[in-house]
């Protein structure tokens, strides 16, 4: 008897078993994350929190990220944003650094970087600018720095820089030349100012 009675209670135990994405900090509403039919909100909005996302139950009871979210830095202000989709990041994401200032945007395609990225220094200044194909760089890219301000241009192929790379000043003058050939750099030619 005592022994049915466990068994018994062990079954109703874990017959009534959630997935554990659903425990946790309460989950507040939040506005961005309206999540499609079939998902559930999970997660938590600061102060409890510092990621709310959209999930989907599967039949073997693992949960998938399956539509918006949202991540949040550790003084309030938004660190991410964009969407799942089976897992993996889709479509475009935003991400900002702790003092609310975009640090990059762009989109996934199949989990991996495609498209035109863009960075930015932490004061809003571009740093970068490019494409991806494939999660890898790929096509003209351009890199800006703030001190000295210098600009950079040159091509990726599938990741690997290749071909001449010019550094540009402040005048817009060419003041030197790399060359690269299969990611590896191979000269360098210092131009007269």
């Amino acid at each position: 008897m005592r022994r049915a009675l466990g068994w018994m209670v062990a079954t109703v135990v874990v017959g009534c078993a959630k997935p554990a994405a659903v425990f946790g900090p309460p989950v507040l509403s939040h506005p961005d994350l309206v999540c499609p039919t079939g998902a559930f909100l999970t997660g938590a909005v600061p102060p409890q929190g510092n990621e709310a996302w959209c999930a989907r139950l599967l039949p073997s009871g693992a949960t998938v990220r399956e539509g918006p979210s949202v991540r949040w830095h550790a003084n309030g202000t938004h660190r991410a944003e964009g969407a799942y989709v089976e897992d993996e990041p889709t479509g475009p994401w935003l991400y900002w650094y702790p003092n609310d200032v975009p640090r990059m945007a762009g989109s996934f395609q199949g989990g991996v970087r495609a498209g035109v990225w863009r960075t930015f220094h932490a004061g809003g200044e571009p740093a970068s600018q490019g494409a991806y194909v494939d999660g890898k760089e790929h096509g003209p890219w351009v890199f800006w720095s703030i001190d000295p301000p210098v600009r950079a241009e040159g091509e990726y192929v599938l990741g690997d820089r290749e071909g001449v790379w010019r550094d540009i000043g402040r005048d817009e003058a060419v003041f030197r030349e790399r060359r690269y050939r299969g990611g590896r750099m191979i000269s360098v030619r210092e131009l007269d100012q």
